[in-house]
């Protein structure tokens, strides 16, 4: 979501009283249905699925929640993923119709988020042909980089991301093993491409680590 977007919707939510979660809390679970529509105020939330082996999924996606609970509420559908807080997390929810008239006094930013929805809607397409098509590496490489791109802090060539993630996480967003994912990240990091300080990763190189993500 871009810049421009968000502060439209951090002038309309900001007349609600703000929702505090601590991290790894669960904010939402499936099943649920709601009148409310969810805005992340700050910090990031991690939607996912969970398998009846007990497996996680992570959508690979992190600020989807406003357009999940929009979509929720538009429809009169029940949630289908869990929502995590991973790390501590400031929310707004607000109700539907406050939220309908406020989008009916700003026509314009409807076609907005319809750009920013099918702009994510693409990205979404070519990071899926990574994750059916490619190798276990290159799957790992390719998850890093879309986090780099959307939740990294870019200094040059170096960008570190601005959440914790844990290989766990990393896994579930990959489809891949949680024992394989680590054996990835340890082939990245001995050719310097990857670091970690404390649970955070540093891409050392965003160039190179584009350049394993090729198929």
């Amino acid at each position: 979501m871009n810049q421009q977007i968000k502060n439209k919707l951090d002038g309309f939510f900001a007349h609600f009283q703000p929702i505090k979660y601590k991290k790894r809390q669960i904010i939402n679970e499936p099943g649920a249905k709601t009148e409310k529509v969810t805005f992340v105020k700050s910090g990031y939330v991690r939607l996912y699925t969970m398998s009846k082996d007990g497996e996680e999924f992570t959508l690979n996606t992190f600020d989807s929640v406003f357009y999940l609970s929009l979509i929720n509420i538009l429809s009169s559908t029940k949630n289908n993923y869990f929502m995590e807080a991973i790390t501590p997390v400031e929310l707004y929810e607000a109700p539907k119709e406050e939220l309908i008239e406020f989008f009916n006094k700003e026509p314009g930013l409807m076609f907005e988020l319809l750009v920013d929805v099918l702009d994510n809607f693409r990205n979404n397409l070519v990071n899926s042909q990574y994750l059916v098509q490619g190798t276990a590496y290159s799957k790992v490489a390719s998850v890093l980089m879309s986090l780099a791109n959307d939740y990294g802090t870019k200094k040059e060539k170096k960008v570190t991301l601005n959440f914790a993630t844990t290989h766990r996480v990393l896994a579930s967003l990959t489809g891949i093993a949680r024992e394989t994912t680590s054996l990835q990240i340890l082939k990245l990091k001995d050719k310097g491409i990857i670091q970690t300080k404390g649970s955070h990763f540093v891409i050392n190189d965003i160039d190179k680590l584009k350049k394993e993500t090729v198929i």
